[in-house]
């Protein structure tokens, strides 16, 4: 049994500067985002695994110049899977998000 934790920092900031009317904005965010991912060799042939992930998609261009400071929008993204290697040189992977 493999337990892996992981964590990542995004820092996404955009600025915004209309060069004909004139207007600036800008959109900074900010998250940490953890994942684990567990995993189980079940056989020579067999690997089991899981994982859940937190993500972040910053805020578009268009959404800052219509609505002015966005929030990110973040998810939870899960994956279960197997992978199937019966011999040296050929592997076969089959997830479920």
């Amino acid at each position: 049994l493999t337990i892996t934790p992981g964590a990542r920092y995004e820092n996404a900031r955009m600025d915004y500067d209309d060069g004909i009317t004139g207007f600036t904005n800008e959109n900074t965010s900010r998250e940490w985002l953890p994942g684990l991912t567990v995993g189980f060799q079940a056989s020579d042939d067999w690997y089991v695994y899981a994982n859940a992930q937190k993500s972040l998609r910053p805020p578009q261009v268009t959404q800052i110049v219509k609505e002015g400071q966005v929030g990110a929008e973040l998810a939870w993204n899960y994956e279960t899977g197997v992978r199937y290697t019966p011999w040296d040189g050929l592997r076969v992977d089959m997830g479920l998000y």
